[in-house]
């Protein structure tokens, strides 16, 4: 396999790595750090409820049995939350072999090899990746495993190979489908708004003619 091939080829299993890597970790920060969140704003609310009338209208009890949703529906990753945490350590040592698999394939002064012994290593790499992969990952994880990846994380060396861009890459897919039904109720909204107000001027100019 030429040289270039092989250096992309990586990438890309780089960043199938590295962002399971990160869902992993995403559902595990989730699971492990959202009740107490939940749990703090219920009890925050509730002392409010006995000292202000605001805090007692339908609104607040609808949130708080959101909360509790929530709540519920987190509960059903606790049993195996530490599954998640070691699975994303597997991940990250994997995408540090492939890593240190890639400069050395770039480093290397032998464009003309087929770089056989680097193949067998990408190879052992890619099934254990393909046996401790789990597709069960909680609400929004993969928003947050976005975040982590291209924010927080060295992505670089990657990117030299599979050139990322913010919309196409970085942006999950779920959160591009939510900004556009956001933005088609928006405008939507805009020309309902704005045919009420020509309505409005019409009807003012006939009274007034």
């Amino acid at each position: 396999m030429k040289k270039e091939t092989m250096l992309k080829k990586i990438a890309q299993k780089g960043y199938d790595v590295s962002y399971a890597a990160n869902l992993n970790f995403a559902t595990y920060d989730i699971v492990t750090k959202i009740p107490s969140v939940v749990s703090f704003l219920s009890i925050a609310i509730g002392i409010f409820g006995l000292v202000f009338e605001s805090f007692r209208v339908v609104g607040v009890s609808v949130c708080i049995l959101l909360l509790g949703i929530v709540s519920l529906y987190i509960e059903r990753f606790t049993s195996n939350v530490d599954d998640y945490c070691k699975r994303g350590s597997s991940d990250t040592e994997l995408l540090y072999r492939l890593k240190n698999l890639y400069f050395k394939i770039k480093d290397s002064d032998d464009t003309n090899s087929d770089f056989t012994e680097e193949e067998k290593e990408y190879e052992e790499i890619e099934k254990v990746y393909n046996n401790t992969s789990s597709a069960k990952q909680i609400l929004f994880a993969n928003w947050f495993a976005h975040f982590k990846m291209f924010i927080e994380k060295d992505y670089k060396w990657m990117d030299e190979q599979l050139h990322f861009g913010w919309w196409k890459d970085k942006t999950p897919g779920s959160l591009k489908a939510t900004i556009i039904v956001l933005l088609v109720i928006g405008v939507v909204l805009f020309i309902a708004n704005w045919c009420d107000a020509l309505d409005a001027i019409k009807s003012w100019f006939m009274c007034n003619n």
